[in-house]
């Protein structure tokens, strides 16, 4: 199973698109909803804080908002919960600046209760994977590129 990728932006400066792909990302600015409950969007926040570590290490992120946040705060991982993938510092963007994240996303959240899965049920060989693991960073972010849904 491909895990489903959220959160994942275009670059602000022309000069960091690296292909046609991050040019057909969106931007995070197109989704701010100042209407959000700001109690529902702490708990999507914390959602998103809690996920697991899948990857280590592309490098730190930067606020699409300019916003000052360091990068470090926007973190270098990617995390999961077993069903998407996401940037470690989308936690950000709901918080700091309201961005909604799509409605499937949100289903998923809901349907679960917030609830992160447990070791056990997490850890089932193989279910995140298909069987066939990556090995490299490379690997991973090709397999994260051609995965599921993206905003």
């Amino acid at each position: 199973m491909l895990l489903s990728k959220v959160g994942y932006w275009r670059p602000l400066q022309r000069r960091h698109l690296d292909s046609a792909e991050d040019a057909a990302l969106p931007d995070p600015r197109e989704f701010v909803d100042t209407t959000w409950d700001s109690a529902l969007r702490s708990r999507v926040a914390g959602y998103l804080k809690n996920g697991r570590i899948w990857a280590f290490g592309f490098g730190y992120s930067y606020c699409r908002f300019q916003c000052g946040a360091p990068d470090s705060t926007m973190g270098s991982n990617v995390l999961t919960d077993g069903i998407w993938v996401w940037p470690e510092g989308l936690w950000h963007y709901v918080e700091a600046h309201a961005v909604r994240l799509p409605p499937q996303f949100f289903g998923h959240l809901m349907q679960r209760d917030f609830r992160h899965l447990t070791d056990t049920e997490f850890c089932n060989p193989g279910a995140l994977d298909d069987g066939e693991p990556c090995h490299t960073a490379a690997e991973l972010y090709e397999r994260i590129m051609a995965g599921g849904t993206n905003r």
